[in-house]
């Protein structure tokens, strides 16, 4: 809690501590109130929390606006002299006051505007994630609220006459509501070869193109082959419940040819390493003849 906060409340305890017993008794303040505003449940401050690596990480947070009023009246000869809206939760500290001077009101209807941005949000990682941790569920969106988890403020109000003071404070919360995401669907392993039906030394050839892709969890993605002229295809693929899938594709050559290919998926943070194909029709390589038996090459 900020210093000039703490030093305004105890000024006010003081004060309070100064009058008579008896006065106690003695309510100088009505129709007393103080809460934010049902407007921000249209946006209500939110954390995200996303799996990765099998630990939840919070997403950056948004910026948030929640209005808070604090309204009161003064009873008899009294006035309204001193007020305050504090946040205690978060850090803490000053949201709006009376100012450095007392104030003489005969009614008092403030509504501030507080922004709640990341660095207020910041302050409920650690909760927040353990609500995920505890609730989170890999393949289903979870929506918490905790009582853990809230922005807190205090409302205060100071009237006085000739020899009394009467002293109103009330707390008030706003809910952050705790999002836990279900874990992201991510194509982790792919495996490219080239294999040859019957010799790559005797033409026509047949070669065929697979690869092999892994999943943690059913999706659909799209990967895109390369070959080592510059031509690109696109090609979508479906990963089941049994977490993988394959692609193949033949080729028929009737000339030599000296190819390689390259399988990257997109939007997912894996590649495959160049895989040759080459085809040699009528040549022998280093002195030896043809193999005659299928030839595969793995990356």
């Amino acid at each position: 809690m900020p210093k000039f906060f703490r030093a305004s409340l105890l000024a006010l305890a003081t004060s309070v501590a100064l009058i008579a017993p008896a006065s106690a008794d003695i309510k100088l303040i009505k129709n007393y109130s103080f809460g934010p505003s049902n407007s921000y449940l249209n946006n209500p401050p939110a954390l995200v929390f996303v799996p990765k690596s099998g630990k939840y990480e919070m997403e950056k947070p948004g910026n948030y606006q929640v209005k808070l009023h604090l309204k009161a009246e003064k009873k008899w000869n009294a006035r309204i002299t001193n007020w305050e809206i504090v946040e205690t939760s978060a850090g803490g500290g000053m949201i709006a006051s009376h100012g450095f001077a007392p104030t003489s009101l005969k009614k008092l209807n403030k509504t501030v505007t507080l922004k709640i941005g990341p660095n207020k949000l910041k302050h409920f990682e650690a909760k927040g994630r353990k609500v995920c941790q505890q609730h989170g569920k890999p393949d289903e969106k979870v929506v918490k609220i905790s009582k853990d988890v809230r922005f807190e403020f205090s409302g205060y109000v100071m009237a006085k006459n000739k020899n009394r003071i009467d002293v109103r404070k009330e707390t008030d919360s706003v809910s952050i509501k705790i999002v836990c995401m279900p874990e992201p669907f991510a194509v982790n392993d792919v495996k490219l070869s080239v294999k040859f039906n019957g010799s790559p030394l005797s033409c026509p050839v047949k070669a065929t193109l697979k690869a092999e892709f892994k999943g943690n969890k059913p999706g659909t993605f799209t990967f895109r082959i390369f070959r080592g002229d510059g031509a690109t295809q696109d090609v979508t693929r479906t990963i089941g419940s049994a977490g993988k899938v394959s692609f193949t594709k033949h080729y028929t050559f009737n000339k030599s040819a000296d190819r390689k290919y390259l399988i990257a998926v997109i939007g997912h943070p894996i590649a495959t390493q160049w895989v040759p194909m080459k085809v040699h029709c009528g040549k022998k390589i280093d002195g030896f003849k043809a193999p005659t038996k299928p030839h595969t090459t793995n990356h």
